[in-house]
Order: structure tokens, then sequence, then C-alpha cells
């Protein structure tokens, strides 16, 4: 088959560039037959039949470049397709009990349509769909009850409406330990090439930290164990320093519900300070893990420390900044689900 330059070179950039598979088969086709490869040749490396191949060139010297084209309607249909609805909520279906292997799925979907179904046809399909490869997520969510949650939700949002209307304080409570085992952030670094951080089996350093809204903090460190004696002493120093009715809002762990404890609930209230305890299984509800977390995965300059004294040096260089040089903007935090209720 003989072609001009022109034809050539418009067949190379097809080639090249069109995003069909199928076309650029057929341009690569005519190219190798202007090249003297023989039909049997051509249709052995596409894999196709002899007569295909005949059918590319016919149509090829009918209509030219536009001959090699795929027509509106042409083509095999689509194995799974978005407009087949019941197809699309069986996808789904099958994708949520095996959200972890792409095979499986491809698997039990193969055997319930009856169609080979392959993993790179269904990972555009799913792609399609909205779905990404991702790391799942932990969630304490089925272990919640829903009237508590909704009652205790609609409680703490009064609280702080009261705080903003400036008719108390509000701080909020938890405790945290801090070593060198197992905290590794994420960073920009050259491609194949790591920054490293050195491990170390370190004693914890043990924090109780009362956070405000607008970023005043009280921190106590422990030794030993946050025990509830621990807490009752730190939170007894916090309530005798108090210049305003406070609401101290708290989670459920056990410390927090001793006897002592809770006899002294009664006693702060005398002075003013007022517990309010989350709903069960709530973290995400008590934004001092959001300072927590900070501290860990972004204050902390873990490539610069190698002892657990300059851990503790750099842990506490931060808490006595924070509010200065490290603060929290609470209204930019778009990834916490209910952050709109503490700006």
């Amino acid at each position: 088959m003989q072609i001009t330059e022109i034809e050539q070179e418009m067949l190379s950039q097809g080639y090249k560039n069109h995003r069909s598979h199928s076309v650029r088969c057929r341009f690569k086709a005519i190219l190798l037959s202007s090249q003297g490869k023989q039909v049997k040749d051509i249709a052995s490396i596409f894999e196709v039949r002899t007569r295909t191949i005949y059918q590319w060139m016919d149509n090829w010297e009918k209509d030219g470049l536009l001959g090699l084209l795929t027509k509106p309607g042409q083509g095999r249909p689509p194995i799974l397709s978005l407009t087949d609805s019941d197809l699309v909520e069986l996808v789904k279906k099958k994708t949520a009990q095996h959200a972890r292997s792409l095979k499986k799925i491809c698997s039990v979907l193969s055997e319930e349509l009856s169609l080979p179904i392959t993993r790179h046809t269904l990972r555009r399909f799913l792609k399609k769909l909205g779905y990404t490869w991702k790391r799942f997520r932990k969630s304490l969510k089925s272990k919640q009850n829903p009237e508590e949650y909704a009652q205790k939700l609609e409680e703490l949002k009064q609280i702080i409406q009261l705080y903003k209307e400036n008719y108390i304080d509000l701080f909020f409570a938890d405790e945290s330990s801090f070593n060198l085992e197992g905290y590794v952030p994420y960073g920009w670094q050259p491609k194949n090439e790591y920054i490293h951080i050195t491990p170390a089996k370190t004693k914890s350093n043990n924090v109780f930290g009362l956070m405000s809204l607008d970023n005043r903090l009280e921190a106590y460190d422990c030794n030993g164990s946050m025990t509830s004696a621990v807490i009752i002493a730190f939170i007894d120093d916090f309530a005798s320093r108090i210049e305003q009715p406070a609401a101290l809002v708290i989670d459920n762990a056990p410390i927090h519900h001793s006897k002592d404890f809770e006899l002294k609930v009664k006693q702060w209230k005398e002075q003013d300070l007022y517990i309010f305890y989350l709903p069960k299984y709530a973290p995400h509800l008590n934004p001092i893990e959001i300072l927590w977390r900070k501290i860990k995965y972004e204050w902390l300059k873990y490539e610069n420390i190698d002892s657990a004294e300059e851990l503790r040096t750099q842990l506490f260089e931060i808490l006595n900044s924070f509010g200065k040089e490290y603060r929290i903007n609470f209204k930019e935090l778009q990834e916490q689900k209910v952050s709109n209720i503490f700006a």
C-alpha cells in the first residue's frame, strides 16, 4: 500500500496521540502495510483476523483517515454502564462487602452477572462512580448511643453559646502522652530520599491539659501514671484560680468517673466550676484532641530529636508557647465534621 508523506505524518501523529486504543491500532496497521508488512503478519501483531485488516485497509482507501475512526454507535458496548441503576447498586454493594480486594470484587461480579469482569474494567468504572483507593478510617460511631449523642451535642452547643455571649468561661480537658516510639509525620522529601527519625523506647511524658477555644492552655505534667487522684489535684489547682463561672468539658475515661472524682464534681460546682461529660465514644467533640494531634504530627520536630530530654524540652516549649507562637484557628478546621460548633 502506497501513502503520501502527508498521510504518513497524519497517521503517525494519530498513532501517537489518539485517545482510543482501537483507532491507534488501525493507524499503525496502515503504516505497517505501507512499509511492506504482509496482512497476516499485521493481523498477528494486533491479534485480529486477516479480514479485519483488509476491512481497515478498505476503509482507508475509501474514506482516508476518517474511515479509520470509530463512528458513533460502533464498537463494543461497555460491560458496566452508569445508566444501569441496578448494576450500579450491585457494584456498590459488592464493593462494600469486599472493599480491600479488587480481585474478589471482580470474581463475585463475574459470577453474579455471568460476564468476565477484569480488574482494569472495574477500576475504571469505580473511578467513574467517584471511588478512590484510600486508607480506612477508625470510627467509634457504631458504639455511640444515638439518643444520648444527640442530647449531649445539643447541650454542648448551648454551653458554647453561653461562652460566646460571655456568661461563662469554657475549657476542654484531656490527657495525652508523648514519647519517641510511634509518631512518624508526613513531610515533603526528594524522590527516593528520606528524612530519618530515630525511634527509641523512652519514658512517656504524661500531660493533662485544659484548653479554651481562644487558645489559652493550662498544662500539667505527671511523672507517673495519670490516676484519678492526680487529675483531681490538677483540677483542684485550676478551680482555685478561675475568675468567673466556668464549664469544663471532659470525656468518659474511667478515671473521670471514680467515686472520689464524682464527689469532687459537686465540690467544684460550689466553686463555680461545672463538669460536663461528653457523650461516650465521641472524642471528635473534644477540640483539645486537635491540639494533641498538632503537637505530635506538626509541631514536634522529631527529625531533630534524639533523646528523651530533647523531646521533653521541645514539648514544653510548645506547651508554654501555645496561644502565642502556636495557635489553632478552629474556623479553618474543615476536616472536622462538627468543627463549626467550635468556630
